[in-house]
């Protein structure tokens, strides 16, 4: 059962002036190993298009930042005694690192790594390099990629988030990345329109009441698996696992995107942005599929701003990006078509403690006969995690 019309959640694609526009998540991480095994599975790992996250290209309005410790020693933005900490910093973190980046889609084992989760990001980042680091580098990371200040991160989130951002290579679908979701629904029956109003365990089974356009029905299950974000799940669940559920902490986003005919600067894929003038945005992106196509643009609004604007006209909403285009283009923009897409519960944050609240729903969601949750809140927030999750369950429920 899909609750909208179409499959695959947050992982929207659509289009604009002609050309792919991703809704919700733009990239595919390049050590997902679930998530790359399923792209082979359903032969769409012939058909990436990589983005090269080396590709730099400075501008006179705003700055960019970036992960690698040689860019941030270069960096007029940081003090000499922050970039003298940034590499005793990447040293002292080279032993957990690869536990890191497998924990994008896996668990976390190590003491060092449990120790990161219950310490926020910016206490941990200003101690061990300093509060321009947080402000100028971390901080812009997180909120571009994770829609919330580095003061709502555990640093074990933060250093996941930066280990995501700081890949050398990230992917996505030509024909747009929720080809994915329908690659791997297709075997399915899919009722789409129909969302779960109540879901009713018992000893033999689950009663599901689901709502659409002819009005509600209540079936019958032997197990059903919940995949929704945490606060749908929670207006389902009951008791204990109910409140549980509702401690997992979600930012909201609103992105604009435009089709333009053209620009004369480059941009590269991923550029993080802040200072004076464009301090609202974060991660502005430009795309031309070749040459003569529309170009392409979208860019998220920085924290606050994303909740200041969230009911914002749409028109209001696209002037911050044209504005800042025209800035860099050095003359108007000729846009072709403009969308903005608002997302309430976009990216689970991982506030300190989400390591305990996650092996505590998950001990109590094993309390309760024939219902299994899944979703990226309960892994790590990534589409690895969603994977792992859904597995998971989907192993479960099969061995039951």
């Amino acid at each position: 059962f899909e609750a909208t019309d179409r499959v695959g959640g947050r992982q929207r694609s659509t289009h604009i002036g002609g050309e792919v526009l991703e809704e919700g998540a733009v990239f595919f991480g390049s050590n997902y190993p679930t998530l790359g095994a399923k792209l082979r599975e359903t032969g769409l790992d012939r058909e990436l298009k990589v983005y090269d996250t080396r590709g730099t290209h400075r501008f006179e309005v705003g700055r960019q930042t970036a992960a690698d410790p040689v860019t941030l020693i270069r960096s007029r933005h940081l003090p000499w005694n922050e970039k003298l900490a940034v590499l005793p910093f990447t040293l002292s973190v080279l032993p957990i690192s690869a536990e890191i980046r497998n924990s994008l889609g896996g668990r976390v084992r190590s003491r060092w790594a449990r120790r990161l989760d219950r310490i926020t990001a910016s206490d941990w980042l200003s101690s061990r390099v300093g509060p321009c680091f947080v402000d100028e580098v971390a901080g812009p990371f997180m909120e571009a990629l994770g829609f919330a200040p580095a003061s709502d991160w555990s640093a074990l989130g933060a250093m996941q988030i930066l280990a995501f951002g700081g890949m050398a290579e990230l992917y996505g679908l030509p024909e747009g990345n929720s080809t994915l979701a329908e690659r791997l629904a297709a075997p399915l029956e899919v009722r789409l329109g129909t969302r779960a109003v109540s879901v009713s365990p018992d000893a033999r089974g689950v009663t599901l009441e689901v709502a659409g356009d002819s009005g509600s029905d209540l079936v019958s299950a032997r197990e059903v698996v919940l995949a929704v974000p945490a606060p749908y799940a929670a207006e389902l669940l009951r008791g204990a696992l109910r409140q549980a559920v509702r401690r997992f902490h979600y930012s909201s986003s609103v992105v604009m995107a435009v089709a333009l005919e053209s620009l004369t600067a480059d941009l590269p894929a991923i550029s993080i942005f802040g200072g004076d003038g464009c301090g609202r945005l974060r991660a502005v992106v430009a795309e031309q599929r070749e040459r003569g196509a529309a170009v392409v643009s979208y860019a998220t609004l920085a924290h606050p701003w994303q909740y200041e604007y969230f009911d914002a006209p749409d028109e209001e909403v696209v002037a911050v990006l044209t504005d800042y285009l025209e800035a860099v283009n050095g003359k108007p923009v000729d846009t072709i078509e403009s969308r903005v897409v608002r997302w309430e519960h976009s990216v689970p944050v991982p506030v300190p403690g989400s390591l305990g609240m996650r092996t505590e729903v998950r001990r109590l969601a094993g309390e309760v006969p024939h219902l299994h949750l899944a979703g990226d809140w309960l892994v790590s927030p990534s589409q690895e995690g969603a994977l792992v999750s859904g597995i998971e369950a989907a192993d479960t429920l099969l061995g039951a």
